[in-house]
């Protein structure tokens, strides 16, 4: 298989939730495989961020950051650095917004559900 070819397929499984997941463990449980075939340079760290990118809690930053670390290289030090920093924005954003977009879609909700009756 071609590195692009791991690169489409991994990406493509990583865009839903639960894809996400299978393919972190995945990524966890055959990492010496997606080494072998990517090796050093963008695509090992664009098919890390793919699949890495879409969490947005603590769990799951605390694993990606447990298992970035086990296996960093000079390399991918300071792109794994960029994908955990990437990961706590994303947290935070939730954190902060997540209380306002529910008022605001059960407001939303509330308004269209008079207009329908």
């Amino acid at each position: 298989m071609r590195p692009q070819d791991v690169y489409i397929l991994i990406s493509s499984c990583a865009s839903t939730p639960i894809g996400r997941n299978l393919s972190f463990a995945f990524l966890q449980e055959k990492w010496v495989s997606y080494f072998s075939v990517v090796q050093k340079g963008s695509l090992l760290v664009r098919i890390v961020s793919d699949i890495c990118s879409g969490f947005d809690d603590e769990s799951s930053y605390y694993k990606v950051e447990r298992f970035l670390r086990d296996h960093t290289t000079d390399d991918t030090q300071r792109p794994f650095e960029q994908i955990l920093e990437a990961l706590q924005q994303s947290i935070r954003w939730k954190i902060r917004t997540e209380e306002d977009v529910k008022r605001w879609a059960e407001e939303y909700l509330q308004s269209n559900a008079q207009v329908v009756s």
